[in-house]
């Protein structure tokens, strides 16, 4: 079987026929040294690529030994790069730059994970294996990219391809894979990325203990998808959860989530007694919300209160320092002491 466009190409004569009298149309030697070549190889150097709407950067931004965020039109031409500036419109209602996989401006960058040695030809499923684990590590960049280095949702288009083009034997096949909130978002920006703040955040989050990592992705997903929600309490709901996940410990017993939230959250980001003391009555307003939200009482009033919407942007605020605080701490923490502590830090 053979990996092109996503998918496994069961090897016959039929399955390459076209392909090599296409090219042997033009010179039979040439398509009888590819056909050759292409049954030689067992695995081969690819890519995932990913246009990203909602952000832009004038260069290359290097994530790590084998991930980068580049400008869009500084990706290398290629069939699939031309099918999304070709999908692609000038002008969107409001000046919008997505709105869903049919409507959407041209993405202002991509993001390049390379794949060295990616499985070509096999008698297993290594290619589908290999694609799962490239796919699980470049969500794990972008919920970073979008919940702490960004804080608002983005949309990902992404593909595979291979660095040598004649190795993609069904590229007339390949398809952009979408991946964003199941509430899907209305970006209607583009954000110039800081390249020092967005290097900065994945690198401690990827230095982080892998369960207080995987918490954390829990919780910025939550966090993204309370931008995604339209009704302010839903809002309020996704967006206390992701603090909650956020602080949580094991075995914590009959504790107050209100009380521990807040207090912990205030605790994790510090500062002076007085700043702390504010971080902690945001968060419990934003708890009370919570309460009344889960417990049957009336939001009418607060879901028109233009203060509401004052909260939620404030704590989201917050949320987001609490979360560069867990980076820089570089493991969970003990929450039974960090109660305790005095946190001054600046």
């Amino acid at each position: 079987m053979l990996y092109s466009a996503r998918g496994g190409r069961v090897i016959s004569s039929g399955e390459l026929a076209t392909s090599v009298f296409d090219r042997a149309m033009h010179d039979v030697t040439k398509a009888a040294d590819w056909l050759l070549k292409l049954l030689t190889v067992r695995s081969a150097d690819g890519c995932l690529k990913c246009a990203i709407w909602g952000i832009t950067l004038s260069a290359e931004i290097r994530l790590s030994d084998s991930a980068r965020l580049v400008p869009f039109t500084a990706l290398t031409e290629s069939p699939m790069k031309n099918h999304v500036t070709r999908r692609s419109v000038s002008k969107l209602f409001d000046g919008a730059v997505w709105l869903g996989t049919n409507r959407f401006r041209p993405p202002g960058a991509a993001f390049v994970m390379d794949a060295p040695n990616f499985p070509y030809i096999r008698t297993d499923n290594a290619s589908f294996l290999a694609f799962d684990r490239l796919q699980s590590e470049a969500l794990d960049f972008w919920v970073v990219l979008e919940a702490a280095s960004v804080g608002y949702p983005l949309a990902f288009g992404y593909w595979f391809e291979y660095v040598d083009e004649d190795l993609d034997i069904s590229a007339w096949e390949n398809a952009l894979s979408w991946t964003f909130p199941e509430i899907p978002p209305r970006i209607g920006v583009y954000v110039d990325l800081d390249a020092q703040t967005v290097q900065e955040d994945v690198r401690r989050f990827f230095a982080l203990p892998q369960q207080f990592r995987s918490d954390l992705k829990r919780s910025m997903n939550r966090f993204v998808l309370s931008k995604c929600r339209t009704s302010l309490i839903d809002r309020v709901l996704d967006l206390a959860l992701a603090f909650e996940i956020a602080v949580s410990g094991e075995s914590e017993g009959n504790t107050a989530i209100s009380w521990k939230v807040a207090v912990r959250t205030a605790q994790m980001i510090g500062g002076a007694l007085e700043v702390r003391q504010e971080i902690r009555r945001k968060v419990n307003q934003l708890y009370q919300l919570r309460n009344r939200a889960t417990h049957g009482g009336s939001l009418k009033a607060a879901e028109k209160h233009v203060d509401t919407e004052a909260l939620i942007d404030e704590c989201s605020g917050i949320y987001r320092r609490l979360l560069r605080s867990c980076f820089e701490l570089g493991e969970r923490p003990d929450w039974n002491s960090l109660e305790l502590e005095p946190r001054t830090r600046v």
